[in-house]
């Protein structure tokens, strides 16, 4: 049976928030409650969930809502993610950048 914790890592600008929070940026063991959500984790460690855009648990991109499992491991990314590495990422999708194009000429950019 897995310890009722998960694993929680910081990217980018997050660093010196978990650093202010006195948390780890490469990863901390934080204790899993009965039904934590990301949202919930992040509630109780004091981290604004504005600046959080993407979560990734155990690598894959889940919404804050995603309720968490012993074991998990967690990543958390800015918002400012150059544009890219959201797609790459999976933050973001080409119909979302086509959906805020500034105009016609702008699509498939």
């Amino acid at each position: 049976m897995q310890n009722s914790t998960i694993t929680l890592k910081a990217f980018s600008f997050l660093q010196p928030i978990f650093r202010q929070k006195g948390l780890e940026a490469d990863g901390n063991v934080i204790p899993l409650c009965s039904g934590d959500t990301i949202q919930s984790v992040l509630d109780r460690l004091g981290i604004d969930t504005s600046m959080v855009e993407g979560c990734f648990v155990n690598g894959l991109v889940h919404p804050m809502h995603t309720e968490l499992k012993p074991g998990d491991r967690v990543a958390l990314i800015p918002p400012g993610t150059p544009g890219p590495y959201r797609f790459i990422l999976g933050i973001s999708s080409k119909r979302d950048a086509l959906r805020n194009r500034c105009c016609d000429s702008c699509a498939g950019q």
